[in-house]
């Protein structure tokens, strides 16, 4: 009876479990990865998944981004050279964190590892019919290291 009630319960909490997915980056064609950049990357990727970029001699370009993803890389001045850099590229900065509405946020996202250079980080939280100051927050971003 004992093994029925945990077998039981496994079964239910598994049907209740969410998991995000990590996806590999990679701009250096010598270190490959599931994506050689980062827009592919975001695009493919759903609401709580990770981002492992690895570090290159080139940067990636800017990215905005309007849902709740992880971005890890492989920090600065690392010996061997391979710093994870998210550079400014024309029309936009560095790195870009919306609330659009109709759930869409970049709210709870988490940067570790990586240096952002150029015109650095935005928060736009303005969308079309927001009150301002009520629904147009972005919240719990994690900037580390």
């Amino acid at each position: 009876m004992k093994t029925f009630f945990l077998t039981s319960i496994s079964i239910i909490l598994s049907l209740f479990s969410v998991s995000a997915t990590q996806w590999t980056v990679s701009n250096d064609p010598t270190r490959p990865a599931q994506f050689s950049s980062l827009q592919a990357a975001y695009d493919a990727a759903s609401p709580g998944d990770t981002l492992l970029l690895s570090g290159s001699q080139t940067a990636y370009p800017g990215i905005t981004m309007s849902k709740p993803l992880t971005l890890m890389g492989e920090g600065m001045n690392n010996p061997d050279g391979f710093n994870t850099v998210i550079a400014y590229s024309y029309p936009y900065v560095a790195l870009k964190l919306q609330n659009i509405g109709n759930g869409q946020s970049a709210s709870g996202s988490r940067f570790e590892g990586i240096h952002f250079a150029g015109d650095y980080v935005r928060f736009e939280g303005n969308f079309s019919g927001s009150t301002p100051g009520v629904n147009n927050l972005l919240e719990d971003i994690h900037f580390e290291r």
